[in-house]
């Protein structure tokens, strides 16, 4: 299978989103959590939403088929309005009512839900695929209505063959329900398939239909497509990416490194709702019973699937080193993206990555998801593990599930890493001269990092400032090294650079102090 093409923001590599916590802004915080199918977005929307002040509208627009017929505009316009407050008639269950989105496709007249005060968070859980078209640079803005910055949290799942099993199990039931209500006896020949689905709830898959489902998992994943590419190439940051296995291991450190990126986690109602789960935990109980249900056994072979499709599972996939490992996995272990053959592939190697602490600030770097980081090596005489030596990596931790010893890098000294040797450059332009196009294509490569006009009065200008803690155009401009020095510490790539035009450093000697 080729490998998926993949997009790659900029801004993903800047500072860990999860390490900041600057607090919230007036008015609700506006957030997307950008999920595919089988990913756990269920289980996420329901932790969020049991935190006092967050309103989540979960998947609106889906009304059965990604191919909807409403204009692009009407998405933009809609998905601005429903990050700032709850909307009435965007989900499934209102179909019959005369608002229903689809009936008008006319954003301006969907009405919100009436008599709740303004939430801290609003927000939606979505799946791109049903908002085809929409703009989201605009959404990012707010240009509808204009407030605080989008916030927007990744969905991802990495161990794909126990999310190809998940799509697999869920087709099954979906066609022995069919079967049964109004097809032929499930006996019968006609109820056969080559995903046969009495014989996959029984614990048999064919190793190629397998392997299909997982190389589609992979290319499903919600950093290589989208919105990824057009919010990173727009200036902003492209949010924070969060894990399925993070959840399903820490569950309570991974919902409080989403609030922490959101502004909010110390806010009264959140800080008590944290610190009521956190004691029932150090109680030994079970804080999340209520927003999840049980789960099938995490190793998969001997349950889910019998020992003898595993048998052939592994026999089929003898150098698809990712894939047998995944498969084998008695714990949900956080993976890269497997790589093989110079990009993404479902064939080729990825390492398991460490569970979320301290020292990786609680967040996920998309360069370790792409397989590009550099982990460091493991204290306490533990194997060394390498993003470049191929299938071996895969040897180390995988029993203990990637426990909290396995890594011991600290975020700077992780920063400091790509920082060593890197190429800084500068794109010296004039206006209407294809520079934005220029910059576009440079930002696609997972390598490279280039700005904007940092000096400049635009929207993007100011949003990296903001980040980078520079309290006006004037102070940039005033030390322009220490503003240069302040963005390159901050890059994560080892290519980084911006764009600049002759007029926004006056004088023009001034440029050559960038």
């Amino acid at each position: 299978m080729a490998s998926p093409r993949f997009l790659v923001s900029l801004d993903a590599y800047i500072t860990p989103p999860g390490c900041l916590d600057s607090g919230r802004r007036d008015g609700s915080v506006r957030l997307v959590v950008f999920k595919r199918a089988r990913t756990g977005s269920t289980w996420l929307r329901k932790e969020l939403q049991s935190v006092p002040g967050v309103q989540l509208e979960f998947e609106p627009f889906t009304d059965g088929r990604p191919a909807q017929h409403c204009p692009p505009a009407f998405f933009t316009a809609a998905l601005t309005m429903a990050t700032h407050r709850r909307l009435r008639c965007v989900a499934a269950r209102d179909r019959e009512r005369s608002c229903y989105w689809r009936r008008h496709c006319n954003a301006s007249l969907l009405p919100p839900w009436r008599g709740r005060e303004r939430p801290l968070v609003a927000g939606i859980v979505l799946n791109p695929a049903y908002a085809p078209g929409a703009d989201w640079d605009a959404i990012a803005r707010g240009a509808t209505i204009g407030g605080p910055p989008l916030r927007t949290v990744w969905l991802c799942r990495t161990n794909l063959i126990k999310m190809a099993m998940s799509d697999l199990r869920r087709l099954a039931k979906r066609r022995l329900r069919a079967a049964t209500a109004s097809g032929p006896p499930l006996d019968s020949p006609a109820a056969s398939s080559s995903l046969d689905s009495s014989s996959l709830l029984n614990g048999t898959v064919a190793p190629a239909a397998l392997l299909a489902k997982a190389a589609e998992a992979l290319s499903r994943q919600t950093v290589l497509h989208g919105p990824w590419a057009s919010l990173g190439a727009g200036g902003r940051p492209s949010g924070m990416v969060l894990l399925y296995e993070d959840l399903q291991r820490q569950r309570l450190l991974a919902l409080r490194s989403v609030l922490t990126y959101l502004g909010v986690a110390s806010e009264p109602g959140p800080a008590r709702e944290l610190e009521r789960q956190a004691a029932l935990e150090a109680r030994g109980e079970d804080a999340a019973i209520t927003t999840h249900w049980a789960k099938a056994p995490e190793a998969l072979c001997g349950t889910s699937l019998s020992l003898a499709a595993c048998d052939a599972f592994e026999a089929e996939s003898a150098a698809r080193s990712c894939l047998r490992a995944q498969l084998r996995s008695p714990a949900p272990v956080p993976f890269s993206f497997p790589r093989g053959g110079g990009g993404l592939s479902a064939s080729g190697w990825c390492t398991a990555l460490p569970l979320l602490d301290e020292s990786s600030c609680h967040s996920r770097s998309p360069l370790e998801l792409l397989s590009l980081a550099r982990p460091a090596a493991s204290g306490g005489g533990a194997r060394r593990r390498s993003a470049t030596r191929g299938p071996a990596v895969l040897e180390a931790g995988l029993e203990a599930g990637g426990g909290a010893g396995a890594s011991t890098h600290k975020c700077e000294a992780w920063r400091e890493a790509w920082r060593v040797g890197a190429v800084r450059f500068v794109l010296l332009t004039r206006a209407r001269s294809a520079s934005t196009t220029l910059a576009h294509l440079l930002n696609r490569h997972p390598l490279v990092t280039c700005r904007w006009e940092m000096w400049s009065n635009s929207t993007t200008a100011l949003e990296l400032r903001t980040h980078l803690r520079v309290p006006s155009r004037a102070a940039a401009l005033a030390d322009v090294p220490s503003y240069a020095r302040r963005y390159f510490g901050a890059c994560l790539t080892p290519a980084c650079g911006f764009k600049l035009l002759p007029g926004q450093l006056r004088p023009p000697s001034r440029m050559g102090d960038s």
